[in-house]
């Protein structure tokens, strides 16, 4: 709460006491209109035009992002009648994955580890040099909270709900791909079975294959 907190602060500061003028660089154009506008940069442009418009007749650089997370923040948009725009919606679902993931974090840590343990990981994920992306309308926040739950399902025993948010994963990030192998390998030594393991896996991919 506190990285989210300084963050707000940050870009309110920056659309207060910058004219229009300064808020131009390479790495994209702050909008003067809100301090949401703020955290609009990078890759945050292609996700919040996909929430609003999909991808037909998509130039070729929004190709390479995949819906997951854009889904999400149209559900956000959609959900307040359209009350919040789109970076304004994707910026509310990047800061709430990043609570419910650093506290999820803290709990599995804690569990295995201890309450100091779990502090410092926690602190060491918020506040990392690039943990920047965390704040902006982009995918990374809510692909850590789909790590963290499926981690979290599969020390509780909840293996066809960790391939389920695992398979939308997938589909959030190429690198959730990865889960499958993750989550099959948990399974082998779980000893789940040769057929639940590939059911596992394959459920885990359903993001990335739809």
């Amino acid at each position: 709460m506190s990285r989210i907190a300084i963050g707000v602060i940050g870009g309110h500061l920056v659309v207060v006491l910058f004219p229009g003028a300064m808020q131009h660089s390479r790495l994209g154009t702050l909008s003067s209109g809100t301090w949401f506008g703020v955290f609009d940069r990078w890759d945050a442009g292609y996700y919040t035009t996909i929430a609003a418009h999909g991808y037909p007749n998509a130039p070729a650089p929004l190709r390479v992002f995949f819906p997951g997370y854009p889904l999400v923040v149209r559900v956000a948009h959609d959900l307040t009648g359209g009350g919040l725009a789109y970076s304004q919606a994707g910026c509310i679902v990047s800061w709430s994955a990043m609570v419910a993931a650093s506290i999820l974090l803290y709990g599995l840590v804690d569990r295995r580890f201890g309450s100091r343990a779990a502090l410092v990981s926690v602190v060491l994920v918020c506040w990392f040099p690039t943990s920047c992306f965390l704040l902006a309308p982009d995918s990374e926040a809510l692909f850590i909270l789909e790590i963290l739950i499926v981690v979290t399902l599969v020390e509780r025993g909840g293996w066809w709900p960790a391939a389920l948010v695992g398979g939308f994963a997938s589909a959030t990030s190429p690198e959730g791909v990865l889960l499958a192998i993750v989550i099959a390998i948990a399974a082998l030594i779980g000893c789940r079975g040769l057929w639940r393991t590939v059911g596992y896996g394959l459920v885990s991919v359903w993001g990335l294959a739809a």
